[in-house]
């Protein structure tokens, strides 16, 4: 299957943080959300995607095209989705699209202004006079309507409303069933988001890719396991991740379920599908004592 955007080794540093050796595909018809805490490096990723910044190494690819080199054309056939777009706060709906829509050669006005309908937005409301949410709507009319082949988002769920959120994600699965060839990356803070539309989950923090799943993986060989703390001695650390170790019992994490479940004893709890904040939790857990480990033995 053909890649939409191909990322190698892709960093960038800043005073405080610094984004390191990020590798990830999207695979055309293929949506992809990042989630992880404030700060974890989710919107640098998307900045760099869309050539707002620049990597200090790295390259990356969209429809096959170098996005340092080629970035009008890219820019043609993404529709992006940002708190930061340069649109005038003190121009109208309609007069903002006017200026806008001369970029794109295949705007659709008729697209357009049937989105504003189903949104419920004025065109001829100022800007500055729209609520957070609702200009997000706005947003994400200007996107849509020139027929995009990849959509781009960051946060794009973190001001509306749970009915707004609702019809939010159907547009996105018309947006995505009138064409299976499009592609889709957001950021999130919400692993419920994920949930509603995803096909793959990358969970970023601290500038790295922890992980990057299909949501069948983690939902088919992932999960959390409880069990007789004797028990866990016997099967040794390598099997269970995150272990939080109790008394008389203990609870973890296990991935590649299918291929460990035969070493699984009768006494142990299996919980398949945990929530994904669970799964971060866990892999969280494990992530930290290797770096205890590893600061241990140069600690006098």
């Amino acid at each position: 299957m053909d890649n939409v955007v191909e990322i190698k080794n892709l960093r960038k540093t800043f005073k405080n943080f610094s984004l390191t050796d990020v590798n990830m595909t999207i695979e055309k018809g293929q949506v992809m959300g990042f989630v992880g805490p404030n700060g974890a490096g989710k919107t640098t990723i998307i900045k760099l995607v869309l050539n707002l910044i620049k990597p200090e190494s790295g390259s990356i690819k969209i429809f096959g095209l170098d996005h340092l080199t080629s970035t009008k054309d890219i820019k043609q056939r993404i529709g992006f989705v940002y708190d930061e777009l340069p649109f005038f706060d003190n121009f109208s709906i309609k007069r903002n699209k006017h200026i806008v829509s001369r970029f794109y050669r295949n705007w659709d006005n008729d697209l357009f202004n049937n989105l504003l309908c189903e949104f419920e937005l004025n065109s001829n409301m100022k800007l500055k006079e729209l609520s957070k949410g609702m200009k997000l709507k706005f947003f994400l009319a200007v996107a849509l309507s020139h027929h995009p082949e990849l959509l781009i988002m960051d946060e794009p769920t973190s001001n509306l409303d749970p009915l707004s959120r609702k019809k939010f994600f159907e547009l996105l699965q018309r947006f995505l069933k009138e064409n299976p060839n499009r592609s889709i990356l957001f950021t999130t803070h919400y692993p419920e988001d994920l949930q509603q539309i995803a096909d793959q989950v990358t969970y970023i923090n601290k500038g790295e890719v922890i992980f990057s799943y299909r949501k069948e993986f983690l939902k088919e060989d992932v999960a959390i396991v409880k069990g007789p703390i004797n028990v866990y001695h016997s099967l040794g650390s390598k099997e269970i991740i995150g272990v939080e170790k109790f008394d008389d019992h203990f609870v973890g994490l296990v991935v590649d379920f299918s291929k460990k479940k035969s070493i699984l004893k009768d006494k142990i709890t299996i919980i398949k599908e945990p929530p994904l904040e669970e799964i971060m939790y866990y892999i969280d857990r494990q992530r930290k004592e290797k770096q205890d480990e590893k600061y241990s033995k140069f600690t006098p």
